[in-house]
């Protein structure tokens, strides 16, 4: 790559319907393999990343120690979303509003909770849009939104849940420790929950006017140091301080790039984009820079020095937005 992070080849010279890895570090390739199913979803703990796809009733396992798929562990409906904490891993059925547990060592569903079920039509089987249900775990529960009014809080201890209401369809839900951060994108909001009572304390205004134009959140990723915003329409990345709510900058990453998810760790947040590539962008830097990655991103993860990035092919490319 040259002195800005880009590359004139892509990283991820693989089949589609694939999940890769790259070291955050040297920007290079540690592994790719490929998935039964084109994915929906990608969480990343340690050395390991879970991978929710559609076609395979079941998530995969994949580790950049042995650099192959660790696991497959199978699942009685499908995946739209996957979240790992608390010493498990937690995979949404949001249209049968079920939430399946995974416990550390075991290679199989230990626990399956019912959750409200989200009402999201079902989409033909030939596309992808934005899933039904959003995963997040921080504050010992794991936090659910399903396109409703509603942000689920689940117990992960007991398993039992409580819906706070947000007055506002809510799309996406990421959490910190000791606080839980949800999008939604018709009303182009970030609400802040307190992780410890449930209380909506703050809402965040993306756009100062609504309107065709005007950006939209569209995926959310959060750490203690920055709450990170990637819009809609506009293409762009909003960076929030955590502390005292205010916007930082906003990023233009680009329209033709066609942003579709946003990772982030430590002071770093990670975009994948339909075009091939992924962006990086670092706090306080005034733009991206791209890795050249191949096929078409849809997720990505981050987990330490390790970004995870699903593709596909770009005819079935998540759009996601306001819907």
């Amino acid at each position: 790559g040259d002195g800005d992070g880009s590359r004139s080849e892509p990283l991820l010279d693989v089949a589609t319907n694939s999940v890769g890895a790259v070291d955050a570090s040297t920007s290079e390739l540690a592994l790719a393999a490929p998935l039964p199913g084109r994915p929906t979803d990608v969480a990343a703990t340690g050395d390991t990343a879970w991978v929710a796809t559609v076609d395979s009733t079941s998530v995969t396992g994949v580790s950049t120690r042995t650099r192959s798929i660790s696991r497959t562990v199978p699942l009685r409906g499908s995946a739209d979303a996957i979240a790992v904490g608390e010493g498990s891993v937690w995979v949404a059925d949001g249209r049968r509003g079920v939430i399946s547990r995974i416990e550390a060592g075991y290679e199989r569903v230990s626990e399956r909770i019912r959750v409200p079920r989200s009402h999201e039509r079902a989409q033909p089987s030939g596309s992808l849009r934005a899933p039904r249900a959003s995963l997040a775990v921080g504050g010992g529960a794991v936090w659910l939104t399903n396109r409703s009014e509603d942000l689920v809080r689940i117990d992960s201890d007991s398993g039992e849940w409580t819906a706070i209401p947000a007055g506002r369809r809510l799309d996406a839900v990421t959490a910190t420790g000791d606080a839980v951060w949800a999008i939604s994108s018709r009303s182009a909001t970030v609400l802040r929950v307190d992780a410890a009572n449930g209380a909506v304390t703050d809402r965040l205004s993306i756009a100062a006017r609504p309107g065709a134009e005007a950006p939209y959140p569209l995926a959310i990723a959060a750490t203690s140091r920055a709450v990170w915003v990637l819009n809609g329409n506009t293409a762009t990345v909003t960076q929030i301080d955590p502390r005292t709510l205010g916007v930082v900058t906003t990023i233009p990453i680009g329209v033709d790039r066609v942003p579709t998810d946003i990772a982030a760790s430590g002071s770093t947040a990670w975009v994948s984009n339909g075009d091939g590539s992924i962006a990086r962008i670092d706090a306080g830097a005034p733009g991206a820079k791209e890795i050249r990655v191949g096929e078409s991103p849809e997720r990505v993860a981050a987990a330490g020095a390790t970004v995870w990035v699903t593709t596909t092919a770009f005819d079935q490319k998540l759009p996601g937005g306001a819907g």
